[in-house]
């Protein structure tokens, strides 16, 4: 299967909680023995108390000196022969993801706060939004919904992960009185296409209901699922589908990391 995913961007704010995001995005770049990109951001508190103490010249210079110290310190926690690039950028993190996304060739961009900014109406590589990596334990499910169409490019990359984390796709779709016949809907085509093509393990699952986005954080939810792979939504439906998603969900794992896919 060709190799999908050779550069991995994270937007990193500039606190006391990177480092344990950096580290386990170095572990998910082992895994998918990916170079990593990590583009800096000031935390706004950070920038705040700086302005005060520092002037420019100063506080430039202590970044550039924190990030030298980082690369250090942490390059060697990648897997020989995958790059560490970090980088640090001030004002809209829109662009500057945007920016960088294009002169990097970024095949995937992990946004470790879903809050801080939505990427989807200017970028078409896949995007995974989460609260943090999953672990290994974590990874070995994968839900992929499937509607009224033949998802070929979620397919790919899900299969691509499915090999690479030694998980389980785990295909879900709606079900009532209407529909046809597993074997004749999208959910049988698609897990003919996986099982004819891949290797991966994979389960169809029918549910009774009318909202495929809900059945698929019920059910992820129930499988301790390590992502779920999505169409790009408009943007006042993700914040709210993400919003829903990483909610307690009456003390389920509110960690499922959502991958949208165009």
């Amino acid at each position: 299967m060709q190799k999908l995913f050779n550069n991995i961007l994270l937007p990193v704010s500039l606190n006391r909680h990177a480092l344990s995001v950096i580290d386990d995005a170095i572990s998910f770049s082992n895994q998918l023995h990916c170079n990593l990109h990590l583009i800096f951001t000031p935390d706004p508190v950070f920038s705040f108390v700086k302005s005060i103490v520092y002037n420019k010249s100063q506080n430039k210079h202590e970044i550039r000196k924190l990030l030298k110290e980082l690369h250090d310190r942490i390059g060697s926690k990648l897997t020989n022969g995958l790059l560490l690039c970090i980088s640090y950028g001030s004002g809209n993190i829109q662009k500057l993801v945007f920016d960088y996304t294009l002169d990097h060739e970024i095949d995937l961009i992990c946004q470790s706060n879903y809050r801080a900014s939505s990427f989807t109406d200017q970028i078409t590589c896949p995007i995974l939004t989460l609260k943090s990596f999953p672990k290994n334990t974590e990874s070995k499910n994968i839900v992929l919904p499937i509607g009224e169409t033949l998802p070929v490019n979620k397919l790919r990359v899900a299969s691509y992960l499915g090999r690479n984390l030694n998980s389980t796709i785990h295909l879900v779709s709606c079900k009532n009185k209407n529909s046809p016949p597993d074997e004749f809907s999208y959910l049988g085509k698609a897990y003919r296409v996986l099982k004819d093509y891949t290797d991966v393990p994979v389960v169809c699952t029918s549910i009774e209901g009318k909202n495929l986005d809900d059945i698929a954080i019920d059910y992820a939810k129930k499988i301790n699922a390590g992502f779920v792979v999505m169409n790009p939504a408009p943007k006042p439906f993700l914040t709210g589908f993400l919003e829903r998603f990483f909610s307690g969900f009456n003390g389920g794992n509110p960690r499922i990391p959502v991958l949208t896919v165009s």
